[in-house]
């Protein structure tokens, strides 16, 4: 289940501190061509210190902080047991800052199911992956809370649907 930001039980203290997040000044001077290094840095200058909506098991919330022609700013929220279909991201570069809990990251190749690697990520860390990197899927076994950062905003998304066994382009706010 993928929710985006309305309706997800976000507290008005937490939504006061995420919008002003969209003012943080490191935001206006982000500027394409991207790097790990200005992701990193970014990424880890943000910092929330609140309570954190509980998705239902198995599902995940959006909350999208801000959103320009250049790059999207989204906040996910991953309950207990859910994680993502094996996916590219449609040519925009991610980074993922984990601000809460752990997640295990696993990279493929692109329009593969075979494991290149995978590594549990903790809080703190931050991941980029590109489509020139490859594919990757998250997995969340407890709660956690992430940070994700897209150089020109997520529109179009490559999703492996494994009761098919087909890859399916699709927008990225309906992916699984």
């Amino acid at each position: 289940m993928f929710l985006d930001h309305h309706n997800t039980g976000i507290s008005m203290k937490l939504e006061k501190r995420l919008m002003e997040l969209t003012t943080h000044s490191a935001l206006h001077h982000l500027q394409p061509p991207f790097g790990l290094a200005d992701h990193a840095r970014l990424l880890s200058s943000f910092e929330l210190h609140e309570e954190w909506p509980l998705p239902a098991p198995h599902s995940r919330l959006r909350h999208t902080i801000y959103k320009c022609d250049t790059y999207e700013l989204v906040l996910m929220y991953w309950g207990d047991g859910s994680s993502s279909s094996i996916h590219g991201h449609g040519g925009s570069d991610c980074s993922m800052r984990v601000l809460k809990g752990e997640i295990v990251e696993k990279r493929y190749r692109n329009f593969s199911t075979t494991i290149e690697s995978s590594r549990q990520l903790r809080a703190g860390d931050v991941s980029m992956i590109t489509d020139e990197l490859g594919f990757h899927s998250l997995h969340a076994h407890n709660l956690c809370v992430t940070l994700h950062l897209y150089a020109k905003p997520l529109t179009i998304m490559q999703v492996y649907h494994a009761e098919a066994m087909v890859w399916i382009s699709q927008p990225a706010l309906s992916f699984s």
